[in-house]
């Protein structure tokens, strides 16, 4: 599927230090800009100016007036992919686009939250609470009393704190195991 991609975040900001780099004024017509970057240059002011535009795009894709370029949550998309496509076509595929890379930033987040806290890295169950764990719960899973395919399983969980002890290791059966997830 084609997507139209975004070209700026924080576009708001982005197109107003555009408008500032811009001359205008007497600046502009010793400078011997057109009528045409005047009248840009003037739309450009309008835009970064239209508090009700930025606050209807927070909630709905929009372009600028007759222009190619539309915004949505503050950003700028480039719709080239989709410019055959109908407004209320391209509006749907700005909102796929952008829950896409938010989804793909969430993952990043979520993937590298953890490299803070390397410090707790899950140690091998000691071989003396194996055992012991082993003989205290029969050699059988202790929720269905299987003897296949067993797993040690921390009670409470190792990520929310739970340690590599007697007291909070069992035996469990690989689907038990499975059916229990990260829950106490």
């Amino acid at each position: 599927m084609r997507l139209p991609k975004i070209t700026r975040r924080n576009a708001r900001q982005a197109l107003s230090d555009d408008l500032a780099a811009m001359p205008g004024g007497l600046a502009a017509r010793l400078k011997g800009c057109t009528t045409a970057y005047l009248r840009r240059r003037k739309a450009l002011k309008q835009l970064v100016n239209d508090h009700q535009f930025w606050a209807e795009t927070d909630h709905e894709p929009a372009p600028w007036m007759d222009s190619p370029v539309w915004f949505f949550k503050d950003c700028e998309f480039d719709i080239s992919a989709v410019e055959d496509f109908d407004d209320e076509e391209i509006a749907l595929t700005i909102r796929e686009a952008f829950d896409r890379e938010r989804k793909a930033m969430e993952r990043l987040r979520t993937k590298f939250s953890g490299m803070a806290n390397e410090s707790r890295q899950r140690e091998p169950i000691p071989e003396k609470v194996r055992i012991f764990v082993w003989q205290r719960d029969g050699g059988s899973c202790v929720s269905c009393g299987s003897n296949e395919n067993l797993e040690f399983d921390h009670i409470i969980p190792f990520s929310k704190g739970g340690s590599a002890t007697e007291r909070n290791i069992q035996l469990l059966c690989r689907s038990c195991n499975a059916s229990k997830g990260n829950t106490i």
